[in-house]
Formats: C-alpha cells, sequence, structure tokens
C-alpha cells in the first residue's frame, strides 16, 4: 500500500514539474527601426501582431535579412526586407514582406555613409539613436530559388508515335523572325473553257521584324515557291485535259503582317522601364498599382480566355499582300502601269480594248492572302508552327492576237493552303 502511495507521489510532483516548464518567447539581441516613405506610411499603421495601431513612419522590430528573389535568367524580379514587429519585448509570429520601394533607406537619410557592395539595401539603423548618430548593422542578403518562370501558360506536352515528344518550353524570343514552312495547296487552275482542280506542293519562307512592347506584332517579307499553272491562252475549245498543257511555276513575293493573341514576351509589360525591380505587395492594407502593375492587369484580363483554352500555345493571324513574280505578271504589271516598253503594241492593243475588240484584263495582278495558326515552343529559340490560309493569286496568260505573241491577260485563283514548319 505505501509502495503504490508513494508511486502516486511521484507522479504527481513530476506532473507539477512538467507544467512548470517556462517556454520562452522567441526574442532577438536586435531592435531595429524600418523608416518608412510618408506616401507609405499609412499601409503599416497596424502592427501585425494584432489590432493595436502604431506610428506608419517608423517600425520597431527586427529585419532578419534582406531577399531578392530572380527569375530562371537571373533578373532580378522581386526585393524585400523580412520584418517582424517587436511588441512587449516580443517578437511578432506574422512576418513581413516590406518591398524596398517604401523604405526610406539609409543612403538616403545619411548620404555619406558607405554603402558597400549591395548599394545600402542591406544597410539598417538601431531603433534606439543618440545624438542622430546610428547604429548601423548589415542584413544578411538571401536569393531565393529561381522560381519557374511564368510564360503565362499551362504545361503542354504531346506524347507522339515513335518516341517523339513535343513539349512546352519557356521560348525566348528575340526581335528578329524568321520561319521556313512546307506548304501543301489546293486550287483550281485553267479558265472558262477548261479548269480543273490541282494539288501541289513546295515551301515559303518569312524573315520579319516583332514589334510592339510584348511582340504582338510581325511585319516581314514572304516568298513562296508559289504553283505550277498552264497558260491559260493555250487552251481551246477542243482541249479535253489540262495535263496536255506545260505548266509554269508562279513564284510568289508578299509583304506580311503578323498579330498574336497573346503576347509572346510579355515581361517587356510588366516592368518599368526606369525601375531596376518589381516589387511584391506588404501584407497590411492596400496598395494603389503603378502604372506597370495595371497594365499587367489589363494584359491579363484581355489574354485570359487564350491561356485557358490555348495553354502555351500561341494563336496568331496573318495577312499578305504581294503579287506573282514570273515574266508573264511582272510584264501584265507594266502593261498597267503603261507600257514603259513596245509602246507600238501597247498603242494598239489598248485601242483594241477600248472600241471593244478585246476582252482582257489589264489590272494590276495584285495577290493577297490571309490566314490563322499557331505556335507552339518545342524549344528554347525554336516553335512549330502551323497555320491555314487562303491566297488570292493574280497570273497572266498570254494570248497570240492582233499579230502579237504573249499579249497578258490577267486571270485570279483561289488557293487553300496548310503550311507546317519551324518559327526561330
Amino acid at each position: 500500500m505505501m509502495k503504490h502511495l508513494a508511486l502516486l507521489v511521484l507522479s504527481a510532483l513530476l506532473s507539477v514539474g512538467c507544467a512548470s516548464v517556462d517556454t520562452k518567447p522567441e526574442t532577438s539581441p536586435y531592435e531595429d527601426a524600418v523608416r518608412i516613405k510618408p506616401e507609405a506610411a499609412h499601409r503599416y499603421v497596424q502592427l501585425a501582431s494584432n489590432s493595436a495601431n502604431r506610428d506608419g513612419r517608423t517600425l520597431r522590430g527586427v529585419v532578419s535579412h534582406v531577399l531578392i528573389m530572380k527569375d530562371t535568367s537571373g533578373v532580378p524580379v522581386d526585393t524585400v526586407w523580412a520584418y517582424r514587429d517587436k511588441y512587449d519585448s516580443t517578437l511578432s509570429e506574422t512576418r513581413i514582406a516590406i518591398p524596398l520601394r517604401d523604405i526610406e533607406l539609409i543612403p538616403t537619410i545619411f548620404p555619406e555613409i558607405k554603402t558597400g557592395p549591395y548599394g545600402g539595401i542591406n544597410l539598417v539603423e538601431s531603433y534606439h539613436v543618440t545624438k542622430n548618430i546610428p547604429t548601423i548593422r548589415e542584413l544578411p542578403v538571401e536569393l531565393s530559388d529561381a522560381p519557374k518562370k511564368d510564360c503565362n501558360c499551362e504545361p503542354f506536352s504531346i506524347s507522339m508515335a515513335m518516341g517523339i515528344k513535343l513539349s512546352c518550353y519557356d521560348r525566348a524570343y528575340t526581335r528578329f523572325a524568321a520561319s521556313v514552312l512546307g506548304r501543301a495547296s489546293m486550287y483550281t487552275d485553267g479558265n472558262t473553257v477548261l479548269q480543273a482542280g490541282k494539288v501541289a506542293y513546295g515551301g515559303d519562307i518569312i524573315a520579319g521584324y516583332r514589334f510592339g512592347e510584348d511582340m504582338r506584332w510581325m511585319l516581314g517579307l514572304t516568298f513562296s515557291s508559289g504553283l505550277p499553272t498552264v497558260n491559260a491562252g493555250q487552251i481551246t475549245p477542243d482541249l479535253t485535259t489540262l495535263n496536255d498543257l506545260a505548266a509554269t511555276t508562279r513564284p510568289l513575293g508578299f509583304i506580311t503582317g503578323r498579330y498574336y493573341f497573346m503576347p509572346l514576351k510579355q515581361s517587356e509589360a510588366l516592368k518599368e522601364r526606369k525601375r531596376d525591380y518589381l516589387y511584391i505587395d506588404a501584407s497590411i492594407g492596400e496598395q494603389k498599382l503603378t502604372p506597370a502593375e495595371e497594365e499587367l492587369r489589363r494584359l491579363r484580363s484581355n489574354d485570359s480566355w487564350f491561356k485557358a483554352v490555348f495553354g502555351c500555345i500561341k494563336p496568331y493571324m496573318y495577312g499578305e499582300l504581294g503579287m506573282a513574280l514570273d515574266a508573264a505578271t511582272t510584264g501584265a504589271a507594266s502593261l498597267s502601269l503603261g507600257g514603259v516598253q513596245c509602246s507600238e503594241c501597247t498603242v494598239k492593243l489598248q485601242d483594241a480594248k477600248a472600241n471593244g475588240s478585246l476582252d482582257l484584263d489589264w489590272s494590276m495582278p495584285i495577290s493577297f492572302g490571309l490566314g490563322v495558326g499557331i505556335n507552339i515552343p518545342i524549344a528554347p529559340f525554336l516553335d512549330l508552327e502551323i497555320d491555314l490560309g487562303y491566297r488570292n493569286i493574280a497570273v497572266a496568260d498570254g494570248y497570240n492576237l492582233l499579230g502579237f505573241t504573249n499579249v497578258p491577260d490577267v486571270r485570279r485563283m483561289d488557293s487553300f493552303q496548310l503550311r507546317f514548319g519551324v518559327m526561330y
């Protein structure tokens, strides 16, 4: 009995001893003063630890370090002081990230002070100042692990046959653009007497310049291998197939414009030109957006549904204006401009056309096209490009009329095309 009583008493004593263990609140040997700029002071009136208020111009607490956040290319994007309020000699459990832009830094207050390699962004003064002589200490500077750079997309990948895998890369775009595309075209050749549907394969080369702050626009030149067509001037009523006529390739040259529905380089629109960093907001209060942040919000709002539907795929539309570059078509262009050569035949042909003897089209043989497509990043400097388009192509045929050969007549062809290639 006595043995059990002794054990009970010992247990009670141990319980009391354990309950009386003092858990000391977290402390710091430092007590820092963080001076806030007057225009930002209203955001720091409330203490982070409770609902009490304080003077928002000078914060009393502890700054543990300076945090510089960088993107994947090593460019600083955020710089903050990691700060905790000191209230009744204890540190707040809530840590506040104070943007550098809200802080009156030591070099601003004391211009003569030596700043070191960080330019003074890591200098903080003691809250206890004697005769305006600050006690300064250096804060450790930490670099965050580079976060994944936001390319405004969801991860995208396609696993294809034979082990080929296409992945969405965070593309780095330059102002110069270049594309090499294979092309399949469906078109109708011939004239009202005899015509036939055809399919032809070729290629297009595009070189251009991207412009706009976020590179949504591109303007450049397109050279196309063109389409093989017959000379409709050789078609006779008794001809039954166009295969009996030789075909001539009609290469094309275009001025090309393109617009992307999503920004290619949105980071250009997110930063202010005269500032090295973008800053995160403090955790207390509301903050008025800067012009750059307003622009970011606008862009995100306008692009959100494209991002939701397409992810990393960048849809675009294009337009082109130019002409066929074969000899017959350029000759027709010369005639439409007044016929600076072959003046005798020009005069006779124009007279015949004026009195109704000739029914020929001598309009300027301008071709045009438009289409839509998508770009899929497949490498750091390369996109896979697929587009579907329409071209209205003007070509000239040569007829034997009024004792002259190769009298030009302009006709138009409708061509639908699918292009597939890569873009730098």
